[in-house]
């Protein structure tokens, strides 16, 4: 909020539109007492109370330096002096504006805008603020997005407008590769980290063009790339994430956040096998530990992050192997991953089937324990019928204990038999290697 003198009270400048309400910046050009400069802060702050803003935006100015804006949180100026409040609307304005010839007249002046949208909107994907990607209507993805009408609505400012260049802006990031096509990175056999030397025919026409100028004439496309793109600085430590300054704990990719929890798993056979469910309730919340799915699950991984975070570490970071129904992981001592076996998908579903197994025993022990309290308290003050029903209750949520607790104890039992089968496996092949080299040294010294 500027007030330029005695006559601008009750004005806003519309610079602060959509900006934090518990801010207000005022610069005085004329005297004004204490008084009545607090009566004229009230009927300025309460006008803001109508200002909303879009959430996306909110988070990039909220993330972002270059989207913060005028209005700095919690600060209150005082000065004649408007240099600041000037150059922060203006770089608003150049990120909103169409800053896409600037790429042949002002080369640094569109690498800056382009790179501060390409760190807010990898930002924004990453805390799942984006639009998730059309292959399904489940909830944000965390390593994708979808680009299009909803993902230009949601950047629309009340002030600036929809950003003009963003199209230029995914372009360019699909041509350094931050960006990837979700098909084409699932459909890939080769690593996002190989390069291929053969042109595509439209990479010949578009490098012809920019010999003889024609293509600078328009500076790059306004069209917005419509699709599902993997961000690939949220998947893997890219050149890109190192440009973002960022400490560890706030911008730790997905594969890596996924390899350093599972080192701190038991590396038996039988630990190191899952099934898809297993898997992902396991490592759900790998970019925000602190966090539950219950209170929280927005905060979790989704199924396509999934989808992608698998094939990156099977095909581009060797860690693991996986099938429809099954993922294995890589031991420590191992090159790279075995592949998937008959067995391992029937220790996965045993697995998976103790999972749910001992939800339900704790399910039913908290519900035994509740009807208990209802059963008590109903004797106490009389309330017969409603006692009964909460012991019959009681008694068929026991019985139902018992026999879930009977299963579960057994097939406790069959994996433990199945996990010292394994280790007893693995014991054996290592003797017997152990023996082939010691044959070996003795052949050797004769």
């Amino acid at each position: 909020v500027v007030v330029e003198d005695e006559d601008a009270e009750g004005k806003r400048d519309d610079a602060c539109e959509g900006q934090d309400t518990s801010v207000i910046i005022l610069h005085l050009l004329s005297d004004t007492s204490i008084s009545h400069l607090a009566s004229r802060i009230s009927f300025l702050y309460n006008q803001t109370d109508q200002i909303t803003m879009n959430d996306l935006v909110e988070f990039l100015r909220t993330h972002e330096e270059a989207f913060r804006g005028t209005c700095p949180r919690l600060r209150l100026s005082l000065t004649r002096d408007k240099a600041n409040t000037t150059s922060s609307r203006n770089r608003l304005q150049s990120l909103y504006s169409d800053f896409r010839l600037q790429k042949t007249s002002n080369p640094d002046g569109y690498q800056a805008n382009s790179q501060a949208w390409l760190r807010g909107l990898t930002a924004a994907a990453r805390a799942g603020r984006l639009p998730p990607t059309t292959t399904t209507s489940e909830r944000p993805s965390h390593v994708a997005f979808g680009s299009g009408e909803d993902l230009s609505r949601a950047l629309n400012s009340t002030q600036w407008g929809r950003p003009l260049a963003l199209g230029a802006v995914i372009q360019d990031a699909l041509d350094k590769r931050d960006f990837v096509p979700l098909d084409d990175f699932l459909n890939s056999t080769k690593s996002v980290y190989a390069k291929t030397w053969i042109p595509s025919p439209w990479q010949l026409v578009s490098w012809g063009l920019k010999q003889v100028g024609v293509a600078s004439l328009f500076g790059p496309s306004d069209k917005l790339s419509v699709g599902n793109f993997v961000v690939m600085a949220n998947v893997e430590d890219n050149h890109l994430s190192q440009h973002f300054y960022l400490p560890l704990t706030q911008h730790q990719e997905a594969a890596n956040a996924i390899i350093a929890k599972a080192s701190q798993l038991d590396q038996s056979l039988t630990s190191r096998i899952f099934s898809r469910d297993l898997f992902e309730s396991e490592f759900a919340l790998v970019l925000d530990p602190t966090a539950n799915t219950t209170d929280h699950p927005e905060f979790a991984l989704s199924s396509t992050d999934f989808t992608i975070l698998l094939r990156y570490l099977s095909r581009d970071k060797p860690y693991l192997s996986f099938t429809s129904t099954t993922i294995k992981l890589k031991h420590p001592s191992e090159t790279t991953p075995q592949p998937i076996t008959q067995h391992d998908t029937d220790i996965a579903n045993l697995r998976t089937l103790i999972s749910a197994l001992e939800t339900q025993v704790n399910a039913l022990t908290s519900r035994i324990t509740t009807l208990d309290i209802t059963a008590r308290e109903a004797v106490a003050a009389k309330r017969t019928i409603q006692a009964k029903s909460a012991l019959r209750s009681k008694k068929l949520a026991e019985t139902t204990l018992h026999t879930r607790s009977a299963t579960l104890s057994q097939l406790e039992e069959t994996y433990t038999a199945i996990q010292s089968a394994a280790d007893q496996v693995a014991i054996v092949s290592a003797m017997s290697a152990s023996t082939a080299v010691l044959k070996s040294l003795h052949a050797e010294v004769g």
